[in-house]
């Protein structure tokens, strides 16, 4: 069930390999405690659409969609259900002379992300002062027939401006405006959360997963394995075990185990074994076992 999407997403026609398994600087996942987790989980069943979709499978950690110096500064939470996906924006107004108001999160969706998901709701904060943050959401029906999209739409919010004198509060105007951010992306990494496993326990789990494996070999343009390694580690958004991260000076063949669950329901297990030939470059064998 899941080596399919790896197989099928590490490749895309539209970029070079190593473009898609580099990481945008400005979607990084801040630091973040369960505890600040949490706090985007009780703001959603605080929604109409928390109460009837109730707690999400799996939650991505916050990232952020604005760079340091933007006048607002604009994340995201992602949250999995089994027939839909939440795109859970927040917003922080850093200026003091502006109130925002009916804040609305837009997706551009290309002709193939239709076929995959469907806005079917959407979410607006009402109002946010100097200081404040507003959440806004977007609710996406799946595809069931293929319900785990690797997808990115570009991105804006919708909103009006009121201007305040800082001082005495006083209304001084509003207009309309919009606000570009950068795309939301829908990557293999969403859909896994890194779990933790004693030294030698990702050994045990994959000899009682016999039998469900699948592999697949890939063509990756990196010029060394401490390039490599890291990079495949941030692509699958799995948990590294048994430290196999680590990497000897002069070593040709690196061998890394990954362990996660995805969407919360399922244990994945993925052996890689990176290695570089003269004919072919950098090349990975994965190796992946899921309950």
């Amino acid at each position: 069930q899941i080596a399919p999407i790896i197989a099928g997403k590490i490749e895309d026609e539209k970029k070079d390999e190593v473009d898609l398994l580099e990481e945008d600087t400005l979607s990084k996942p801040l630091i973040q405690k369960e505890a600040v987790q949490d706090i985007w989980i009780q703001s959603l069943q605080k929604t109409e659409i928390g109460e009837y979709l109730g707690l999400p499978l799996h939650s991505t950690p916050m990232m952020t969609l604005t760079d340091s110096s933007s006048e607002y500064t604009v994340t995201i939470v992602k949250h999995f259900y089994d027939s839909h996906i939440i795109l859970h924006y927040r917003i922080y107004n850093s200026l003091e002379d502006q109130i925002l108001g009916n804040i609305q999160a837009k997706i551009d969706l290309s002709e193939e992300a239709e076929e995959q998901v469907k806005v079917v709701q959407e979410i607006t904060a009402k109002s946010v002062g100097p200081g404040e943050t507003g959440d806004t959401m977007i609710v996406l029906a799946t595809n069931q027939e293929s319900p785990y999209s690797i997808l990115e739409f570009s991105t804006k919010l919708l909103f009006s401006i009121e201007e305040i004198d800082p001082q005495s509060k006083a209304s001084i105007g509003s207009y309309d405006d919009e606000y570009q951010v950068e795309q939301t992306k829908l990557k293999l990494k969403d859909y896994f959360k890194k779990v933790q496993l004693g030294e030698g326990e990702f050994a045990k789990k994959w000899d009682g997963l016999e039998g469900t494996e699948k592999a697949q070999a890939y063509q990756i343009n990196y010029k060394s394995m401490e390039e490599a390694v890291p990079e495949l580690v941030s692509f699958f958004g799995m948990q590294v075990c048994d430290h196999s991260d680590t990497i000897k000076v002069g070593q040709k063949i690196h061998r890394l185990s990954l362990f996660g669950s995805f969407l919360g329901k399922h244990d994945t297990l993925l052996r890689a074994q990176i290695g570089f030939s003269q004919e072919y470059g950098c090349v990975l064998n994965a190796h992946v076992r899921c309950k």
